[in-house]
Order: structure tokens, then sequence, then C-alpha cells
């Protein structure tokens, strides 16, 4: 059981050695893989290695079940690949017990998260958040099943709202004081938003709304915008959770440009490869959208 497992008798060192590659990210690069090139051999990769991951991870068995918002990561990643694969009403039980087995880790140590005062309380309400309005999107759900979602839907909105005015502040810094840790928030907020849109759920309010434009208005300014790279302020464990480019690691501008599309339909910056993210998550509108930079 996971509860067992000490973070530093590893064999393998850091911990994140062990995660990093449970974060799914192959699963969206292979999901816009297949989207491109309609090969076959993508999408049989994808669901084998998600198959094998299931297999050799069990519920609350091993290192990779240890951290809630590594169960968060990975409730974003498998809503954002179905996304990109139109698959969204098309979950099948080996998935929905993954998902269903995911909120429950994130739901009964979410109170660890939330007293970190940090970006794992805003990752663990976004999982629980994502996650409960996509299985709750399905038609077929037993009654007490969609009560129990609706609680942890209703649960993670609040505490993200609660998260995003507690550790913003009013100019926009995230209370971590670090760049690569603010783009984790940046990037999840923009997979909350992206989930509001796709299953019309209602949006957050105009305070919490003016805090994210905010903190997306800081990230913006700390970003040279002819390379997007952005000074290496604070703690970096090499953090970036949004994978859906082909841009480099210190470039900011893809999660800039995802973040402002999503929350009023502009772009920060003129259109470049750093669009892709927002290709994806916009339903492909991301080229009627009109280019506002935002003011130093």
């Amino acid at each position: 059981h996971w509860t067992t497992i000490s973070d530093f008798d590893l064999t393998t060192g850091d911990i994140k050695i062990i995660w990093e590659p449970s974060r799914f990210d192959w699963l969206t690069d292979l999901a816009r893989a297949y989207r491109v090139f309609g090969d076959p051999n993508y999408l049989e990769t994808l669901n084998n290695w998600i198959e094998d991951w299931s297999k050799h991870n069990p519920m609350n068995q091993g290192p990779n079940w240890k951290c809630g918002q590594e169960a968060s990561i990975r409730v974003m990643k498998v809503f954002t690949a179905a996304a990109i694969l139109n698959q969204l009403n098309d979950v099948n039980s080996n998935l929905r017990i993954l998902l269903w087995q995911h909120l429950q880790r994130i739901k009964k140590n979410i109170r660890y998260a939330i007293a970190q005062d940090n970006n794992h309380g805003t990752s663990e309400a976004a999982g629980l958040y994502i996650g409960s309005m996509w299985l709750l999107s399905l038609s077929d759900l037993e009654p007490k099943q969609r009560k129990v979602l609706n609680e942890w839907k209703e649960e993670g909105k609040r505490r993200l709202e609660e998260r995003l005015l507690y550790l913003i502040a009013s100019e926009g810094t995230f209370a971590q004081k670090s760049i690569t840790y603010h783009r984790v928030v940046v990037d999840t907020l923009s997979c909350v938003l992206h989930a509001i849109r796709v299953f019309n759920e209602p949006m957050f309010s105009a305070k919490v709304l003016e805090r994210i434009g905010r903190l997306g208005e800081w990230q913006v300014k700390m970003t040279l915008p002819e390379h997007g790279y952005a000074p290496n302020i604070g703690s970096n464990d090499g953090a970036m959770l949004e994978n859906l480019h082909e841009c480099e690691y210190r470039d900011f501008r893809p999660s800039s440009q995802q973040l402002f599309g999503l929350l009023n339909n502009k772009k920060v910056y003129p259109d470049g490869g750093w669009n892709e993210p927002l290709f994806w998550r916009s339903n492909q509108l991301v080229d009627q959208m009109n280019y506002h930079a935002i003011k130093y």
C-alpha cells in the first residue's frame, strides 16, 4: 500500500523519476499523433500502454498512488486525450474504473493537499472537478454513483475557487513564488476552463475569473515575447504540465496563449507554434480569435 512506502527509501533516488512517466505525457502525444497522421499504431500503442499501467499499478498499490496531485494530473491527461480523440462520450468500463479509482484517491486525501497551501491544492481540486464532470456527462450511471459524483464535483469546484482566491495575490503572483510552478497553475486552469466549456458547466464567479486573469497577466509580463523565456525564479523541479506543443521547455507562450484564448477568446501573442494547445482545446477555432497584446 502506498502509505507504507517511504519517499526516500526507493533505489531510484528522487521519486519524480518514477512519477513523471506516470503523468501520461505520452498519452496526449500519441493522441495528437493519431489525429494528425491517422496511423492506427498510435492508437493501439496508447491503449496498450494505459492497459499496462493499470495492470502494474493497481489502486493504492505502489509509489504512483502516493500523491494525490499525481493522480489528478493523470485525470487531466486522460480527459485531454479523450477530447483530442473525440471520445469523451465513448468511455469503456475499464477507463471508467480507472477514473473512479483516481477520484476516490483524490477525494480521500484532499485535505492534506489543501493544507500545503501550494499547487497540490489547486491540482487536486481541479482533478476532482474535471473527473466528476466527465463521468457525470455519461448517461448510464447508477443513481448512487451520480449522487456521489455530484458531491465530488461541487466540492472540487468549491475548493478550487477558494484556493485560487487564497493563493493568488491581487497583482497575480502565486504563493509558491516560482515561475514554473506558476505555469503549472496556469495550465491546470486551462484544462479546467476547457472542461467547463465541453460539459456546459456554469463558469466561475466574476471575482475568481478576475483573479485568474491577473495570474495569466503576470506570467505574460514575466515572459520575453521574442522567444518566450522567463527568468528562472524560485523552486524548479522541471515541471511542465502542458505538453500539447513542440515549443521549448522554457517557452511560456503556449501556456499563456492557451489560458487567454479559453478565458476570453483572445490571443495575447501573434500566431505561431505556441497556438497548438489552444488549437486542441478550442475545437480548432483558434484562427477566429483576435490578438490583443497585454500592456506592460
